[in-house]
């Protein structure tokens, strides 16, 4: 038997997203309506070991995660709920 829970969410209920660096754990805190871009170095890891992701796949999903979160919490009736 699975047991599942979720967590509901309006958009404009995400204060903040964290990216945290898998090499060192450094936290980039990024409020939706404030984040402009996707960062492709850990401010805390020595250069080329501080390389997040390339400009593929992840860079794209983030950026989109980003433009995305960034439009819905300005919006005043959203059609959506986020689900974690």
């Amino acid at each position: 038997m699975t047991v599942e829970r979720y967590l509901s969410a309006s958009p404009k209920d995400i204060k903040k997203v964290a990216l945290v660096c898998k090499k060192c754990g450094a936290v980039m805190g990024y409020r939706p309506t404030e984040w402009k871009h996707v960062p492709t170095k850990c401010p805390n890891c020595p250069i080329p070991d501080g390389e997040m992701h390339s400009a593929g796949a992840d860079y794209a999903s983030l950026d989109g995660l980003r433009e995305t979160l960034s439009k819905a919490v300005k919006n005043d009736n959203p059609l959506f709920e986020i689900r974690f």
